[in-house]
């Protein structure tokens, strides 16, 4: 009977032993879960627009924004999702790429069926701005190819003009809003250099020997003008050269940052990926990461010290030192090799 009755004490024993060892298991996994939760939704940037970190209006430029209606109701939505119907068979009708004009429509009719008015009512601005942004780009292309056009028949050379504006024409066709007018705004100044500088070469071209002696000093007068013209434009063009690079390495930096949380939610989240291939991808991406950071704050100095610049081919010498480009070039083929 004693050796029955302390089975019985030590069997009741192990049994609270693991009872308790199950109920902290219990309360450590689910405290994990919270704070996983808690990481992925208020990490700052993982949902930064009105319909989530995933959505197609994620890829709207910086002054895209949307504005609250007076009234977001179910009837007010769905005449706002008929009418961006309407603006997307015009898009359609004037040859306009409607890719992502149709991908925030689908998405909206989803928000819209999810009772989810609000981004519906963004979705629906996104398409409108889509639509008034590439007609606005398409009329001053046709500007812009005009005066391209005629400047080639008086002689000026415009290979740069043409290729920025095919290059605009190929990002406006993806979709990529603020990368075709930046190359619009370079085709408009290599258009504006060009020209200046086919008038300078007419215009020495001009001038003999003779003619040279008989009026040096309005020679001389009219090389100082179109010098001081020319200046400036080359400053400008310049400058805008250095901000569409910072432009784009930024844009670049944004899309790796999106790239890092996305591997973070497929491998913590999801599991969708292993171990090795989550760092593999991780340590790739934050190398060029950090690579941006080294070099966009160089960028930035050179934009900076040429706006200062009160002569530009002074600058020249400094911009030589920085040797930036160098570095860019050296930056990618390291990752290519990799």
């Amino acid at each position: 009977m004693k050796n029955i009755r302390k089975t019985k004490i030590t069997a009741n024993k192990n049994l609270e032993i693991s009872s308790t060892m199950a109920w902290k298991a219990i309360t450590a996994t689910s405290l994990l879960v919270i704070v996983l939760i808690l990481f992925f939704n208020l990490k700052p940037g993982l949902m930064t627009t009105p319909t989530g970190a995933l959505s197609v209006i994620d890829v709207a430029g910086d002054d895209f924004k949307v504005t609250t209606p007076q009234e977001i109701s179910e009837k007010s939505t769905s005449i706002a999702i008929h009418q961006a119907e309407i603006e997307i068979a015009q898009m359609k009708e004037k040859n306009f790429s409607i890719t992502l004009a149709e991908d925030a429509l689908v998405e909206a009719k989803r928000e819209w069926a999810k009772s989810n008015f609000a981004n519906v009512s963004a979705l629906t601005q996104f398409i409108s701005y889509l639509n008034k942004e590439k007609t606005d780009f398409a009329d001053k292309l046709v500007l812009i190819e005009e005066e391209r056009r005629q400047a080639e028949e008086e002689g000026v050379t415009v290979d740069k003009v043409r290729e920025n504006l095919l290059l605009a024409q190929d990002s406006s066709a993806k979709d990529q809003i603020q990368e075709a007018r930046d190359y619009l705004k370079l085709a408009r100044d290599s258009l504006d250099v060009a020209k200046i500088e086919q008038e300078r070469v007419q215009l020495m071209g001009r001038f003999k020997k003779n003619f040279f002696i008989r009026n040096w000093w309005e020679i001389l007068l009219g090389i100082a003008v179109v010098g001081v013209l020319f200046v400036p434009v080359l400053k400008k063009y310049r400058v805008s050269m250095l901000s569409w690079k910072i432009s784009s390495l930024q844009i670049e930096l944004k899309k790796i940052d999106g790239q890092i949380r996305q591997l973070q939610t497929d491998y913590f989240v999801d599991r969708k990926i292993p171990l090795s291939t989550y760092k593999l991808n991780v340590v790739r991406l934050e190398e060029r990461m950090a690579e941006l950071k080294h070099t966009l704050p160089v960028l930035e100095e050179q934009k900076q010290r040429l706006k200062d610049a009160k002569n530009i081919f002074s600058f020249k010498s400094r911009e030589k030192k920085m040797n930036v480009d160098d570095s860019l070039n050296k930056s990618k083929k390291g990752l290519k090799k990799r």
